[in-house]
């Protein structure tokens, strides 16, 4: 069966629970994989073409800066969800303490 890419969260749930009546997760990890990486590969295109023009000027400087913090922040955000556990009761993509709004954590950028 294939995943159609444009599935919504409500579909990915229903893929989920498909996945654990039949015991069989792989329509379900071809999902996520297929969504991992569109958004690297949007991300990373979008940094890497704007870091190729950073230094002509300071316009173009900006331009990869906004293109890299987006970039980075998927990484991140992917790279938390993966690393740490779900709690019971957690809000959708603050698996992390440290992503909590009310976490006194300085945000910074290498």
């Amino acid at each position: 069966m294939q995943v159609l890419r444009s599935v919504g969260l409500d579909e990915a749930r229903t893929i989920a629970d498909k996945a654990l009546e039949t015991g069989n997760p792989q329509e379900l990890v071809k999902l996520i994989d297929e969504k991992i990486h569109d958004g690297i590969h949007k991300y990373f295109v979008a940094a890497r073409e704007k870091k190729a023009q950073a230094g002509g000027s300071v316009a173009a400087g900006r331009a990869y800066v906004a293109a890299y913090v987006p970039y980075l922040h998927f990484v991140e955000r992917l790279y938390l969800d993966a690393s740490t556990p779900v709690t019971h009761g957690g809000e959708e993509g603050t698996h992390d303490a440290r992503l909590k709004p009310d976490a006194a954590v300085e945000h910074k950028h290498r």
